[in-house]
């Protein structure tokens, strides 16, 4: 069954439908044309972007993070190892007139109005992001990466620096071995990615806000100088150098900027920001919920990551027309998704999305083998696509076990937001704060900054345990779930003898 972006003014009809093929083919589309691409259906309006302005965008991407980086270190290769962002601000304190100087004063200046978001919402925000938290890490792992890292030219880019899989030359998990859905030996290239997997999510902890709320000294983490602020940085930065070695490197590497536009561009990043943002919460529809976020909750979200978003390098003008509102946000990602992916068999056997869900296999905090993963992409992308991308089909038993599965993980939220006690909920979500945190800093080992590697001498992902603090996450969630289930049923059961005696009082 088709997915449905936005809503559609009139009944869709087969006869009236525009098939895409080739992004050019929206040049010719009208307000008002009914749009398909593979199993998503959009209707065209002046919210659209055209594939021309599209490509435009793929010439442009941050020169003031890139002069930056050139002032900063002579060479590509001389920022391995090192903190980004405090080597800038090194730079930027002794040279006041130079360009880190330049890129320090746009990211702690205020943001225009147009883009900064309230101190309401971003509060709203880190609620509703720990309140989903699930259901919003299974849509960036299983929509948002596994699908959108899968274009062909987001793929080129990252292959050329390493970023999720290893060049052809390394260690990676043959295609054949997916016959049967066969679990994949351990690789250099699942141990590369699974590290991509867990970076990320501390990137999205940090600008949700999630890792310093235990202290209440903290800077507030989207003020310059909060975790937040300084990991959009730091991430930016972190593009910035694999797009100088991409370019560096073009002679050999055959990248072709006129055929390609620059790498890690404007679109390139707004299309980034659209799969953390909008996708989310377009997948919160397709996943198990009792109810949906508020309007205002909706809004809060995009706010936040449009404010992310300016911090990130990307356009204000970008942002300020694109991801103003969900409407306006869901019309630019069915663009991007149009623009960017190809039809070509070729491309979709050189996507690493069986390698992204092969690396999350049975991982925390999602716990789901490779059918559950296989399964859970092919409900939120679709069969087209996820057949286009090779993802192994499932079985009937297989989906049944995956929205079961689905279920039982959103039990304890479910009872916390039927409970009439707000303080349990509340606890809750300390609870599942403590729990991600947890899960990043134990298998990551340590708290990133987003360094640039060598890829050929990194070293494979080691998870390491703290007794202690697992000890305390665990009891403290367990509790809180254990007392959340025995109320929950006590509170039924009352009212179950209510209701009986009740009835017979009535007779």
């Amino acid at each position: 069954m088709p997915f449905v972006l936005g809503e559609l003014s009139k009944p869709r009809s087969s006869s009236t439908v525009h098939h895409i093929q080739d992004p050019f083919e929206t040049e010719d589309l009208g307000d008002g044309d009914v749009v398909q691409m593979c199993d998503h259906v959009f209707e065209w309006d002046s919210d659209c972007v055209r594939a021309s302005e599209l490509e435009s965008w793929r010439f442009h991407a941050d020169r003031l993070c890139d002069d930056a980086l050139r002032e900063a270190f002579p060479t590509a290769s001389s920022c391995t190892g090192k903190d980004l962002l405090a080597e800038i601000m090194c730079v930027a304190e002794a040279n006041a007139n130079g360009p880190a100087a330049a890129f320090m004063k746009h990211a702690c200046d205020p943001l225009p109005e147009s883009i900064r978001t309230t101190q309401t919402h971003l509060d709203l925000a880190s609620r509703l992001y720990v309140e989903r938290c699930m259901d919003i890490n299974q849509a960036l792992l299983n929509m948002s990466l596994a699908g959108g890292f899968s274009s062909p030219r987001i793929t080129r880019v990252l292959r050329q620096v390493s970023y999720l899989v290893p060049r052809k030359s390394e260690n990676v998990c043959p295609r054949s071995e997916l016959d049967g859905i066969a679990e994949c030996p351990h690789t250099k290239g699942g141990d590369q990615a699974l590290t991509r997997l867990f970076e990320t999510m501390q990137f999205v902890l940090d600008v949700m806000g999630c890792s310093t709320r235990e202290d209440p000294s903290a800077i507030h983490f989207l003020a310059p100088g909060g975790e937040g602020w300084k990991s959009a940085l730091r991430v930016r930065l972190l593009h910035g150098v694999a797009r100088r070695r991409i370019l560096d490197r073009s002679p050999q590497n055959g990248f072709s900027i006129e055929e390609e536009g620059l790498p890690i561009n404007q679109e390139d990043l707004a299309a980034t920001l659209a799969g953390f943002s909008i996708a989310p919460l377009i997948c919160l529809t397709r996943l198990p919920h009792l109810s949906l976020p508020s309007p205002e909750e909706e809004q809060a979200y995009i706010d936040t990551w449009r404010h992310i978003g300016y911090y990130l390098g990307i356009s204000p003008l970008i942002l300020e027309r694109h991801f103003a509102n969900k409407k306006v946000a869901t019309k630019f990602f069915a663009s991007i998704v149009v623009h960017l992916f190809d039809s070509d068999e070729e491309a979709g056997r050189m996507a690493p999305t069986v390698d992204i869900l092969k690396a999350a296999t049975n991982r925390p905090p999602i716990l789901g083998d490779f059918k559950f993963n296989c399964a859970l992409t092919r409900q939120l992308l679709g069969d087209p696509l996820c057949d286009h991308l090779q993802v192994p089909r499932v079985t009937r038993v297989d989906i049944t076990r995956m929205r079961l599965t689905l279920l039982l993980q959103r039990l304890p939220f479910f009872i916390s937001q039927l409970y009439p006690r707000r303080g349990w909920h509340d606890r809750y979500l300390t609870a599942m704060e403590m729990v991600l945190n947890w899960v990043v800093r134990s298998n990551l080992g340590r708290r990133t900054t987003f360094r640039p590697r060598d890829e050929r001498a990194a070293k494979p992902l080691v998870a390491t345990k703290n007794e202690e603090r697992h000890e305390i996450v665990t009891s403290s969630f367990v509790w809180i779930v254990m007392l959340l289930l025995v109320e929950f049923i006590l509170v039924c059961i009352f009212l179950g003898v209510s209701s009986v005696y009740g009835l017979k009082q009535a007779c």
